[in-house]
């Protein structure tokens, strides 16, 4: 059976619906954050964490975390959730071969 790979709109619309299925203590909080797909990190991204390769990073948490927020702050712009489409297609495709390998697989590492 052939999978088609989700397209951009389709995983923001699966990381809405996670963020929907969240307690309401958090639901609040993580709807407040702005949520952004892309196919790849940007190279900024990338620079500043130390990274090379754009497949390695599948995510970015870009703001203040809330333990850390203080009134006083000024904003430089909302908190962001970035989610990078084509490396965690490559996580996914992994995953299925894991599974695809059975008990014997050993997926760690991946």
């Amino acid at each position: 059976m052939s999978r088609k790979n989700p397209a951009l709109h389709e995983i923001e619309e699966m990381a809405r619906a996670a963020v929907d299925a969240l307690p309401p203590a958090f639901r609040g909080p993580a709807r407040a954050v702005a949520l952004r797909v892309e196919d790849r990190p940007a190279r900024w991204m990338l620079d500043e964490l130390g990274m090379t390769d754009p497949l390695e990073l599948t995510g970015l948490y870009d703001g203040i975390p809330m333990t850390e927020k203080s009134v006083s702050d000024q904003p430089m712009g909302p908190d962001t959730v970035w989610l990078f489409r084509e490396p965690i297609l490559g996580g996914m495709a992994r995953a299925r071969r894991c599974c695809a390998d059975g008990p014997r697989g050993a997926c760690l590492g991946a």
